[in-house]
This record gives structure tokens, C-alpha cells and sequence, in this order.
């Protein structure tokens, strides 16, 4: 069973063991793989709010936009729903610092700013006049702003190179202030000819010219992104979801590990997490009197962290 299988199968075996009835991915077509919910709300654990759908609304992603397919959100394995499932729930109160905890930001004790879905720059990336790709989710908060790119089954889909083109405009000069290891990594990635000299993350650049799981250009043009908006008082990161003792998920791994060491050489921080590693960070007895907070706890360990016996016979064949 391939990683994205697995993800499937849970999915498809939590809803239906919740007596969720589902559908075909394709409106028309009544024998496809049954796998999407009929309403995306069913989909979440608490109903998308009205700013929240208004945000989904002007995404380019479609999320919940039925066409001659079902929305992407109404899928069972839907990564819009993964991310609204695990911050929605945090919009609104006072204090997010059991979040930000969660999410390995120790010593944030500080009072919430803002919780904010497919968040889009401002400001153009410099040098370029472009807009860098949405982010999944921004927290702004008194001291920081945290940027978080959120995956699920997307490391794990079918593709040569997961890395998107780095176009010629982000070859000029001019763009890398403060930035000369991303820029070779930039370089790298744009043109596979293209010769790195021996430094300490050369075998991080090497590895990453070309990567199975890690979209290394779309994290460079966040970082652009983020630093056109925030210098570089922000943090990146890299939410992704495990799929433990497959060789996928450890190459993906390892793909993140060489992207860290280029970010940290040149001063961004630049971090990365599992869902199933908040979530068993989020089982701390002192949150237990935040409202209904142990019910949205156990829905997403439930559904994201536990694995299922039969799933597990499968899994190991």
C-alpha cells in the first residue's frame, strides 16, 4: 500500500464508521471511487465560518467551488479541510498559545492577533513585481509572524519532480539580498546545468534540484514572499502530515532536512512539524477547561492520528 493509499483508507473508513454516506469525485459519474462528502461541512469539525468561505472564495485553489467535480474540500482526504480542521477552531479566543505551543513556538504567551486562511501578500516580491503563491494559514501575534504551508496527501501524489519552475525572473541579482544560499538553491533549481561550488550545503542544493516530495520552489517564493512583508521577523512553517514506515514519507523527510539547512544558513526560520506531532501535543491536561476543547481534540486525533486495526492489516501486507 502506497502512502497515499493509506491516507485514502483512513479517511474513507473514518467517515463511513461515522455513517457518513459518500460519493464519487466526479458529479456525473455514479460508479467512480465513492470518497467525497455532499457538503464540505460535513468534512470539518465545526461549519466553515462566513470569513472563512469568503477567504476560500477568493483562492485561486477552488476549495469549495463544485464544477463538473465535486470541491476539492469535499473530498474525504481534502488538505483544505486537514488545515481548517486544526486552526478554525482557534479563531475567535483571546489567548492561541496552547496553538502556538502545539506547533513547537515555545515562550508565545502572547494574546491572539489573527488567524487568517489562504492568506495573501500585500506586497509584491521585490524585484520581480510579482505576488508569491497563498499560504495556507498566517498567525500574527504581538512578536511574530507565523507563516504556516500545510500538506497532506500532496507529497505523496504522482509527479517526476514536485518542484514547480523557477522562472527567469528570479535569476537577477538583485533579489538575494541577505539570501546568497536560497539564491543558489533558486539557481539550482532553475537550470540543472547549473554548478554549485563546494560549500557546507552543497549536498542540500544537490539533493534538492530535484525532489520526489518537497516542492522546494514554492517554499523559496514564500520566503520571498514573507520577507517583502515582514523583513525577516516571520517564521515558515511546514506542516505535513506522516505516514510512518513508508519510504516516501522518509524521503520527504529527508527533503525537508536539506531545504532546513539552506533556510538556517542564511538566517530564516525556517521550521517543520507532522499533524499527528501536534496533535499529541495538544493532550495536555492543563487545556482540558478551554471550551469544548476535548472534543475538538479527540475528533482530530480520532481522524488524523489514530490507525484503525484493519487499516493497519492492510497496511502491512
Amino acid at each position: 500500500m502506497t502512502a497515499l493509499e493509506f491516507i485514502k483508507l483512513k479517511q474513507k473508513s473514518w467517515a463511513e464508521r461515522k455513517g457518513f454516506i459518500l460519493l464519487p469525485g466526479t458529479i456525473a459519474n455514479e460508479d467512480g471511487d465513492k470518497i467525497y462528502f455532499d457538503d464540505y461541512n460535513k468534512n470539518l469539525y465545526a461549519k466553515l465560518s462566513e470569513d472563512n468561505k469568503n477567504a476560500y472564495n477568493k483562492g485561486s485553489g477552488g476549495e469549495i467551488r463544485d464544477t463538473t467535480k465535486r470541491a476539492p474540500m469535499k473530498a474525504a482526504f481534502s488538505s483544505s479541510a486537514i488545515v481548517v480542521n486544526l486552526f478554525q477552531y482557534w479563531q475567535g479566543k483571546n489567548n492561541i498559545s496552547p496553538l502556538l505551543e502545539a506547533l513547537g513556538f515555545k515562550n508565545n504567551k502572547v494574546e491572539k492577533k489573527g488567524i487568517v486562511f489562504e492568506f495573501e501578500s500585500k506586497n509584491p516580491i521585490k524585484g520581480i513585481g510579482g505576488y508569491p503563491p497563498h499560504l495556507d494559514v498566517v498567525i500574527t501575534t504581538d512578536t511574530n509572524n507565523f507563516a504556516i504551508e500545510s500538506k497532506f496527501t500532496e507529497p505523496y501524489t504522482k509527479k517526476r519532480n514536485k518542484n514547480s519552475h523557477i522562472q527567469d525572473s528570479y535569476t537577477k541579482k538583485s533579489l538575494w539580498k541577505d539570501l546568497p544560499n536560497i539564491e543558489k538553491l533558486a539557481q539550482a533549481i532553475h537550470d540543472e546545468n547549473h554548478h554549485v561550488e563546494n560549500c557546507e550545503i552543497k549536498e542540500s542544493i544537490d539533493n534538492l534540484r530535484k525532489t520526489k516530495h518537497l516542492d522546494a520552489s514554492q517554499l523559496i517564493k514564500h520566503i520571498l514572499g514573507l520577507k517583502s512583508n515582514y523583513n525577516k521577523n516571520f517564521t515558515l512553517l511546514y506542516l505535513w502530515y506522516d505516514v510512518p514506515n513508508t519510504k516516501e514519507a522518509k524521503e520527504h523527510q529527508e527533503e525537508i532536512e536539506a531545504f532546513a539547512s539552506i533556510a538556517k544558513a542564511d538566517g530564516i526560520n525556517f521550521r517543520h512539524i507532522t499533524y499527528q506531532k501536534v496533535i499529541e501535543n495538544l493532550d495536555k491536561k492543563e487545556y482540558k477547561n478551554i471550551e469544548k476543547f476535548e472534543e475538538y481534540r479527540k475528533y482530530l486525533e480520532d481522524r488524523y492520528k489514530k490507525i484503525e486495526s484493519k487499516i493497519t492489516h492492510d497496511y502491512e501486507k
